[in-house]
């Protein structure tokens, strides 16, 4: 059985369909699922959006760590804000996909990147 990190269950940001956890994360709503599944199985629950129909094609099956939100260096003024730290402000953790099995902390995901 495979053990994800617990910020990821316990944030409320990852939900639970039919044993897969689900989360839409980024601003283009790419989505993540826990764990390596049929990919019928993952379609079945992120294909209820009308306007979007993924395919099996749409599927990266690859491997995640958990990271710190990025740094930004920015300088914010009382009009103009820095968009990449109103992006992180408040993130308990930060995802990043695409690393090899071995990666220290890694743990398997299903990506589609929207």
């Amino acid at each position: 059985m495979t053990v994800f990190p617990e910020a990821l269950l316990t944030t409320g940001t990852f939900t639970e369909h039919d044993g897969i956890w689900v989360s839409y994360v980024g601003e283009d709503g790419d989505v993540v699922a826990l764990g390596h599944h049929a990919p019928e199985l993952v379609l079945a629950i992120i294909n209820d959006n009308p306007l979007i129909t993924w395919t099996a094609d749409d599927i990266d099956t690859t491997w995640a760590v958990l990271t710190d939100p990025p740094a930004h260096d920015c300088v914010a003024t009382p009009t103009v804000g820095c968009s990449g730290c109103d992006d992180t402000e408040g993130v308990p953790w930060w995802i990043q996909w695409g690393v090899e099995r071995g990666t220290p902390g890694a743990f398997p995901v299903m990506v589609v990147e929207a």
